[in-house]
């Protein structure tokens, strides 16, 4: 768990799980949460942060004996279907390509079309190098941002003082790629960030035909000298 940077104060109310606190009553009052809002809950095993925004429920956990309080677990509900795992093998595969012609981070989230309820990679607008990436978010009533995803070139994979920075928000699921394809993810909740696994995020039972995840891109700003290398995506991106 990690505090970020915030400028903002994101209220939360804040629920101990004592003897008098009863457990269903609680459970029907999370399941009832209106759109952002957000409760801090103390029991026996820790501290829970939990929030409902547009795509589900979430907890983010921070694990602690706590004596003379109730036990707690509360799992993640998904309003929408969990990505499945080939749209990160495909992002891998992207962010390959393009470092092997490029050698240089990008930007590659992951949305939820609400129109066509499906999932889509789409890369913004974005100026990218070895070492940083900018961009512009897109705005599209009818896509939700779901994973925000960018790599760290040749670089190992971490969250840095620019990403904390960027992070600092309500909710958000971050990930970085780092060299060798290594992966770090969080989720961030009214500023604080937890660690989870991959897995956490995306439904590893689900495979899906890599032609049939939609991909699409916007305009490409390399500064640095380019690299004459084939790349599959080239067509798309320059």
């Amino acid at each position: 768990m990690k505090l970020l940077k915030t400028h903002a104060m994101y209220q939360s109310e804040t629920i101990i799980l004592d003897k008098n606190i009863d457990l269903d009553n609680l459970n029907n009052k999370l399941l009832n949460m209106k759109d952002s809002d957000s409760f801090i809950i103390v029991h026996k095993n820790g501290i829970s942060n939990i929030i409902k925004n547009n795509i589900g429920i979430f907890s983010g956990n921070q694990f602690a004996y706590i004596p003379n309080l109730k036990e707690f677990q509360f799992e993640d509900t998904w309003f929408i279907k969990k990505p499945s795992i080939n749209i990160l093998d495909k992002i891998l595969f992207i962010n390959k390509e393009l470092f092997n012609k490029y050698q240089t981070e990008f930007y590659i989230p992951i949305y939820w079309n609400i129109k066509n309820k499906e999932y889509e990679i789409i890369m913004p607008k974005q100026s990218v190098n070895s070492a940083s990436v900018t961009f512009e978010y897109i705005q599209d009533p009818n896509l939700i941002l779901v994973i925000d995803l960018h790599s760290h070139g040749n670089m190992s994979a971490f969250f840095s003082s620019t990403d904390d920075t960027n992070d600092s928000t309500r909710f958000k699921l971050s990930m970085v790629i780092g060299k060798n394809d290594n992966i770090v993810s969080r989720m961030v909740i009214n500023s604080i960030a937890y660690s989870i696994d991959v897995n956490e995020i995306f439904n590893s039972k689900e495979r899906i035909d890599f032609d049939k995840i939609k991909f699409r891109s916007n305009k490409l700003e390399i500064k640095r000298p380019k690299i004459k290398k084939e790349c599959k995506y080239h067509n798309e991106l320059v």
